[in-house]
């Protein structure tokens, strides 16, 4: 029954990481843990750190280029982070920031 266990749980673990839900996958990483004291989770670990690090570094690199007024390219950098980890919570604020600036460049344009 505990191996039928583990088996489903790695399962879940793998479809999280497909996803890229890294927070359940770190949740389930913990879990199984706990659980299961021979698991290697370094690398389902790796993953995730990694994932999360692409995201906000290219959510940074999105508002870099929103200050220099590159509004096309922060777009772009702006859609890969949310493609990197799409339930970053730094996306909300990001996109905010990121209308926010566009509006107040096309009222500038305007006047």
């Amino acid at each position: 029954r505990k191996v039928s266990e583990y088996l489903r749980k790695m399962g879940e673990l793998e479809s999280q990481l497909m996803v890229r839900d890294y927070d359940n996958a770190e949740r389930m990483i913990k879990e199984m843990k706990a659980t299961a004291a021979d698991f290697d989770f370094n690398k389902a670990m790796a993953m995730v750190n990694t994932g999360r690090q692409r995201s906000n570094f290219t959510l940074g690199m999105a508002q870099m280029m929103m200050q220099q007024g590159k509004t096309e390219e922060a777009q772009k950098y702006f859609y890969a982070a949310a493609d990197i980890w799409p339930s970053n919570p730094e996306l909300t604020n990001a996109s905010k920031k990121f209308f926010d600036s566009a509006d107040m460049g096309a009222k500038a344009t305007e006047e």
